[in-house]
């Protein structure tokens, strides 16, 4: 059983629909310069609808991400990384950026960038997990290297109403 929400109208923003069950561009908006409050409104309805929303084009500095993504959430900070530890930027990439050379394979940073290849949630083992991840492509290959999303109020109202039932008193522990 799907469930139909009415999409909202958008008179400041438009969306591009990328799937059936999630994801959309969104369009009309350029996230460099700063958002208003209505504009703002709209992009976080779209993210409501979509789960995931993509702002094709924008070359954003880590600045003008961070003063946007603190419009969705409080920042969270990094446990560890290449941008060291309470960071709120991630690193994700085989690019040393102390010496702009690529890092061998069996060197022991890449066993953690090897994890983000796996299906994960992101901060999803803290005690409040996060509203959203914010990712910028800085630099990415010609083919390959796509990140991908699910959609899990698409798999929980595919289920029957019974399986439904059946989840309904489960609790997930993540750690990290």
């Amino acid at each position: 059983m799907r469930v139909h929400m009415s999409a909202p109208s958008y008179t400041r923003i438009s969306t591009k629909p990328l799937h059936e069950y999630l994801a959309a561009e969104i369009h009309g908006v350029d996230i460099t310069n700063g958002v208003d409050a209505e504009t703002f409104a709209e992009i976080e309805a779209a993210f409501d609808e979509h789960s995931v929303v993509v702002f094709p084009n924008q070359q954003i500095n880590d600045q003008q991400l961070m003063d946007f993504s603190i419009r969705i959430g409080e920042l969270e900070t990094m446990l560890k990384g290449f941008n060291g530890k309470h960071s709120y930027l991630a690193f994700i990439g085989n690019v040393d950026p102390k010496t702009n050379e690529i890092i061998a394979a069996d060197d022991a940073r890449m066993q953690r960038q090897f994890s983000n290849e796996l299906w994960h949630t992101d901060s999803s083992f803290k005690p409040i997990g996060a509203r959203a991840s914010l990712l910028h492509g800085r630099e990415v290959p010609p083919s390959g290297g796509e990140t991908s999303f699910a959609s899990m109020r698409a798999a929980y109202n595919a289920l029957s109403p019974a399986a439904q039932a059946e989840l309904e008193d489960l609790v997930a522990e993540h750690w990290f």
